[in-house]
């Protein structure tokens, strides 16, 4: 067998494995929040949380995190509550460290491996762009991204700007979601 074959049958095995095992559980994006809250983040309703390891996107005090109803935390995202570098300071002062809660308000997008440092607030009907790092409060109804993030629109002028590209393939099959997705190439090759 070609390796790369061997290697992508292994990686594909140990997927169908993985997702067994939570299929098993009971457990996907929606179920989730149980299993974060009994960790000591506040989580509201309607939350999806596509993370399955609290000691990485929530840190070592996810009792300092709270977030809204109906709220999207993407795959990769971190919360930071705390300041490690002041850690330099503890030769002189071994007691010193820094801690910041995080908000997020209801009804927030947080996008793939965002980073949310201590202190922050996110506002209600915010989305927060892929790869960002906040390290300031995030207003309502904004859209921010970059490192540090900043705000770049408003959500409604982030509606406007999507809806030309909107494409409905909800209570879809598969075979048909597939056939309206492939459309998106026509006109592109």
């Amino acid at each position: 067998m070609n390796p790369l074959r061997a290697i992508a049958s292994a990686c594909a095995g140990l997927a169908r494995q993985i997702e067994r095992q939570y299929r098993l559980a009971g457990t996907n994006e929606w179920t989730r929040a149980p299993y974060f809250r009994r960790t000591g983040v506040r989580i509201g309703e309607n939350c999806r949380i596509f993370s399955r390891k609290p000691y990485v996107t929530f840190g070592s005090e996810p009792h300092l995190v709270r977030i809204g109803d109906h709220v999207t935390i993407t795959a990769g995202v971190r919360f930071i509550t705390h300041d490690g570098g002041t850690w330099i300071f503890r030769r002189e002062d071994p007691d010193f460290d820094v801690f910041g809660p995080i908000e997020v308000k209801d009804n927030v997008f947080i996008g793939i491996n965002a980073i949310i440092m201590p202190g922050v607030t996110i506002g209600p009907d915010a989305v927060v762009g892929a790869n960002s790092v906040v390290t300031r409060d995030v207003p309502q109804g904004t859209v921010v991204a970059g490192s540090p993030a900043r705000v770049i629109m408003t959500i409604e002028e982030y509606r406007e700007r999507k809806l030309p590209q909107k494409v409905i393939v909800r209570g879809l099959s598969d075979e048909e979601r597939w056939r309206v997705q492939m459309k998106l190439w026509e006109g592109r090759e």
